[in-house]
């Protein structure tokens, strides 16, 4: 029992250790996200498992009953308002414990089949280098876990090859080695890991290459999707034209790690453009300043005015991205809107001009690049009430704009170089653009009661969300050669497309109505939680910027079923939150009336305070429970094994029944020693305790040596012969205990 026991421990405490460790950071709250907190709750859960399946029906029994009476005596021992929470919290463990249930019948699984068990174990070990590589961060003890349960196996492995005289149980043999592997763990163990992990950069650099060539390769020769051919497919390209039926062929275009993990989605625009020719988009040759950090520093501005000594934090949130170009021959970098700064790895600052970032050189030698922005809490309603509302960015709001944005007041950014951007927006992004009479018409009715500019955006982008949208629109009408055409054909007639349609659209209408737009394209990409995120290529994306003035840019979302929402608490929100969850916990909840009457509240009385107060029932509950299941757990192990003693063939019930007698007569001091025979046994107990009746050994030899069959009679009258001796050696509970012959008293 004990080395079956230690055997199984071997296997299945290392594999839960490894698979816990992956997954605790997923499954624990914040607050016990440290990798230690799982090691309290795997390696009791695996023991006591081990302790099930090899301990005795008493071991199990007593195990059931106190697991079950000490969770609801912790459970009744809580105040009743304090359960769900502590429940709750609670949720983790419980799915850890799971995990070690989980593991443990893999483990069951891999030893009836040993290959899968190696398989496993080489998988295991392969794909640490793999995540190396790839720069996935592993944690310690996964790493030492993975390589243990891998020696462990090769161990096992080898012993069960090899040829031994005497005794050749593998599994003693690797329960004796095992101390020797122990070892090695508990001197990696303390060993310190490098904080940064070894970079790889010429194996990197090469795989990066070949990589690519393969890939450019497949695309140019059987999809036609070179970055500048004239097939439509989804992904990012440096061209603005629109029309044709997409197609898609992904591919893996860059890596982001973001320092957030609250966005949904995050937009990287990549190229703008503000010529429209009624077939596509074409960016001017106007030059404009550094478009990036004079828009955050209006939006600042506007921020600062509107929140009037509040959190800035409310509205704006600092954050960092590292941008990393995997498979994409663009020049462009791709950053989201109220940059700060863009910054390569050699140091080099990005240069921003028309809402583009550019490095000097070839854009194969500054990968990654690292950005600082600011999230704005888009849709949050404090935030939209500041964008419906006028606002004038004056050199003093400026230069508070500045300090908060940590800027050195240098002429790039100073109020006069904003007073000149400001006016070079309206030059770049609102040409004259006419609309028809009917269409003009069908929108006036439609912005009815709309007066400010953000309103009438507003009625744009529900207006055209209201559309269809398909990948297959075919081809743009040859005939349309101006904004008020396209205009006409796809508001009035098409009325469906791809995010093209509708962000020309939405800029062509902005333009209509007075207000500064422009079309960008780039990546909007799913973040979810995590802050670390592949790009596809069928992410690529465009998207309208309207520029509200005293603002600055900010992006819409005309596309049906695409979502930009971004919104957070802001800082009275949560305090009004924390305030109602401690008043709720307290008793109260709001809606509630109170009493008015200063006299009742006098009169009424008060519960006097005591310390602690243990109760009855949370003493009587907890041990009637854990005994019941105890019971439970006896009676579910007597039936499970009258079932299998049931299928047994008469041969198998005799040996059974002839290992009970063995049994028996070990727990009164009269068993049988290691190197006895069974016939020198039945001599020696006939001889020093005559209480004990050896007849049951002859039975026993005649079924191990002999060829015959069992017959039924000779089984019953075996089980026959058991309960009598069982009764003459158990009769009494408090029984004098058997003495050898020659030592009565």
């Amino acid at each position: 029992m004990i080395i079956a026991l230690v055997y199984d421990l071997l296997f299945v405490l290392p594999l839960s250790l490894a698979a816990a460790s992956f997954l605790h950071p997923y499954l624990a709250p914040e607050e016990v996200r440290e990798l230690w907190f799982c090691l309290p709750v795997i390696v009791p859960a695996v023991l006591c498992i081990a302790f099930l399946k090899h301990g005795r029906i008493r071991l199990r029994i007593l195990i059931a009953g106190l697991a079950v009476t000490a969770f609801l005596a912790v459970l009744l021992l809580i105040p009743r308002e304090e359960r769900l929470d502590f429940l709750g919290s609670c949720v983790w463990i419980f799915q850890e414990i799971c995990v070690a249930v989980a593991v443990f019948l893999l483990s069951e699984i891999l030893e009836r089949f040993r290959k899968l068990r190696t398989v496993l174990a080489a998988a295991g070990v392969l794909l640490l280098p793999v995540l190396m590589i790839s720069g996935r961060e592993v944690q310690k003890l996964s790493v030492l876990s993975i390589f243990l349960y891998g020696l462990l196996c090769l161990a096992d492995l080898v012993q069960r090859r090899s040829v031994k005289e005497g005794d050749s149980d593998p599994k003693k043999h690797l329960v004796f080695i095992s101390p020797f592997l122990l070892v090695v763990f508990a001197i990696a163990a303390p060993v310190k890991a490098p904080e940064e992990p070894y970079g790889w950069p010429v194996t990197r650099r090469i795989y990066a290459l070949v990589k690519e060539a393969v890939v450019t390769l497949i695309d140019d020769l059987f999809s036609g999707n070179g970055w500048d051919s004239d097939t439509p497919v989804i992904g990012f390209s440096d061209r603005g034209d629109l029309g044709g039926d997409l197609s898609h062929a992904p591919r893996t275009v860059m890596t982001l790690k973001s320092s957030n993990v609250s966005d949904v989605r995050l937009y990287l625009g990549g190229r703008s453009f503000d010529s429209f020719s009624g077939q596509g988009w074409t960016q001017s040759t106007l030059s404009m300043p550094d478009d990036c950090g004079l828009d955050t520093l209006e939006t600042m501005s506007a921020v600062l005015d509107f929140q009037e000594g509040a959190p800035t934090e409310d509205l704006m949130r600092g954050a960092s991205l590292r941008v990393e170009h995997k498979n994409i021959r663009s020049a462009c970098a791709f950053a989201p809107a109220k940059m700060l700064s863009c910054k390569g790895k050699d140091g080099s600052f990005a240069l921003a001009e028309n809402r583009e970032l550019r490095f000097e050189g070839d854009e194969d030698d500054w990968n990654p690049y690292y950005i600082v922005y600011y999230r704005i809490n888009r849709n949050h309603p404090l935030f939209e009430e500041m964008l419906a509302a006028e606002h004038e960015v004056t050199e003093e709001s400026w230069q508070a704009a500045l300090r908060e944005c940590h800027l050195p007041d240098t002429a790039a950014y100073a109020y006069t170089a904003y007073l000149s951007y400001r006016e070079a927006i309206r030059d770049a992004y609102l040409p004259e653009t006419e609309l028809s009479p009917r269409l003009k018409a069908y929108m006036d009715e439609h912005l009815s009661g709309a007066d400010t500019d953000y309103e009438k955006l507003l009625r744009f982008e529900e207006l055209l969300r209201s559309f269809r949208y398909t990948e297959r629109p075919g081809d743009l009408p040859d005939t349309l050669g101006s904004a008020a055409d396209y205009l006409d054909y796809f508001v009035l007639e098409k009325q469906e497309g791809y995010c093209s349609y509708f962000a020309t659209a939405f800029v062509l209408l902005a333009r209509g109505y007075g207000i500064p737009a422009r079309y960008v394209q780039g990546f909007n990409v799913p973040m979810g939680r995590l802050n670390e995120t592949e790009v596809s290529s069928d992410t690529a994306h465009a998207w309208p910027e309207a520029y509200l003035e005293g603002v600055g840019w900010i992006a819409f979302e005309p596309t049906p079923g695409y979502d930009n929402r971004v919104r957070w608490e802001t800082a009275a929100e949560k305090e009004k939150r924390e305030e109602e969850k401690k008043n709720n916990r307290q008793g109260y909840y709001p809606g509630r009336e109170e009493a008015s009457d200063p006299a009742a509240l006098q009169e009424e009385e008060l519960p006097e305070e005591h310390g602690f107060v243990l109760r009855w029932y949370q003493v009587v509950i907890p041990l009637c429970a854990g005994c019941a299941f105890a019971l439970f757990v006896y009676i579910l192990d007597r039936i499970l094994k009258k079932r299998h003693y049931r299928k047994m063939n008469e041969r198998d019930k005799c040996l059974w029944l002839c290992k009970r007698y063995l049994q028996y007569l070990k727990r009164r001091g009269a068993g049988k020693a290691e190197q006895e025979t069974l016939e020198e046994y039945a001599l020696r107990l006939e001889k020093d305790y005559p209480q004990a009746s050896p007849a049951f050994l002859e039975t026993y030899q005649y079924i191990l040596y002999s060829g015959k069959e069992v017959t039924q009679d000779e089984r019953i009258a075996l089980e026959e012969e058991k309960e009598n001796f069982r009764e003459s050696l158990f009769g009494s509970i408090f029984g004098r205990r058997w003495i050898p012959a020659g030592e009565e008293e």
